[in-house]
């Protein structure tokens, strides 16, 4: 046993330890020479440094943490710990009804091999459409490499993904992936999130994935009902679909501009502003563009107000699509020239003016 004084400074010692650094040597950890009492002696106690930071998570320090030299072992074991810290991935196993549920589904849904053949144009055109990486993939190519393939290599590299997707297989190197980390800008170097992992593929399977693409667009017609992303479908586009979006302070400035962009795509636009004048001028604006547009004069600092025109608008116009509560004011004079009036009034307009 050791005595107490020795087993609380051992336990400090460990306490301070961080299980990610190691020691500079295994021997320094602990010398077991035995003292006059043949008590073993702890060398490396603890002292009033603060504790270090534990070290950024790089190859080397990985595999000082292991304590194995560079092998292609511990340079795949370092990107699988960093992806084990976000994902868990949970062990397959098939069983006998899960098999049986499978044969049953290959059964009921065949596989369509009548698809017409890649050629050697198609594959041709979706190399030069993937980049210039000089990064390897898993099989130690480039798509540079393949930019430099000839008339026969291609050819071969066509009938192979012909081959491939009748049977729904392909090699087996092209599933798998390098994954490799890239530290984000400004991010603390200790900590996990603070890296970016990045999948390497091969640059055939990208080939492949182009040679796909046109298919299946030709294949899944695009809704009309989706949008971003899509030529003619941007999420802009959505506006001509008939939505009835109400903008307060429509008289002048931003909220003038909103209504009329508005207007212009499509939308068919209700204008509140306190000064009815102005709120009218916008009104007249957007119906000589052939546009839609109704005026009502709105106090959005009083609760009143904003009632008695939310139940006009349901009325006439019926229900919004979009509200954009645009309304605001600023006074154009230094900070201690306001007035407590002053004051109130901004807080009223542009604050609880939302929660009318």
């Amino acid at each position: 046993m050791l005595p107490r004084i020795s087993r609380n400074l051992w336990k400090s010692f460990l306490s301070r330890s961080h299980h990610r650094q190691p020691p500079s040597s295994p021997e320094n950890l602990m010398d077991t020479r035995l003292n006059s009492d043949h008590l073993p002696i702890a060398i490396s106690l603890p002292t009033n440094q603060p504790p270090q930071q534990p070290p950024r998570r790089t190859f080397t320090n990985f595999i000082k943490a292991n304590w194995e030299p560079f092998t292609i072992r511990t340079a795949e074991m370092f990107p699988q710990s960093f992806c084990r810290q976000f994902t868990i991935v949970p062990h397959f196993r098939r069983n006998k009804s899960s098999r049986k549920i499978f044969r049953s589904i290959h059964k009921l849904y065949l596989l369509d091999r009548s698809f017409p053949p890649f050629t050697a144009d198609q594959t041709r055109e979706a190399i030069k459409k993937s980049g210039t990486s000089t990064t390897a993939g898993p099989d130690n190519l480039t798509i540079l490499h393949i930019h430099h393939l000839g008339l026969s290599d291609i050819s071969y590299l066509t009938n192979t993904f012909n081959l491939s997707l009748p049977h729904a297989t392909i090699p087996s190197i092209w599933k798998t992936a390098i994954t490799i980390t890239i530290p984000k800008p400004g991010k603390p170097p200790s900590l996990s999130s603070s890296d970016r992992p990045i999948s390497l593929l091969c640059p055939a399977v990208k080939v492949l994935e182009r040679l796909l693409l046109l298919q299946l667009t030709a294949a899944i017609p695009l809704s009309d009902s989706q949008h971003g992303f899509c030529p003619f479908h941007s999420t802009s586009a959505l506006l001509p679909l008939s939505l009835t979006i109400a903008v307060t302070g429509a008289g002048h400035g931003i909220g003038r501009e909103l209504a009329l962009q508005l207007s212009r795509l499509g939308a068919k636009v209700v204008c509140c502003d306190i000064n009815e004048a102005w709120n009218n001028s916008t009104v007249e604006a957007i119906r000589a563009e052939a546009g839609v547009a109704w005026g009502y004069n709105c106090d959005v600092s009083s609760r009143s107000s904003v009632h008695d025109v939310a139940l006009m608008v349901r009325k006439e116009v019926g229900i919004l699509d979009i509200l954009i509560n645009n309304a605001g004011i600023a006074y154009c004079k230094p900070f201690l020239k306001h007035s407590p009036a002053d004051v109130d009034r901004l807080f009223a307009v542009n604050v609880m003016s939302h929660f009318h």
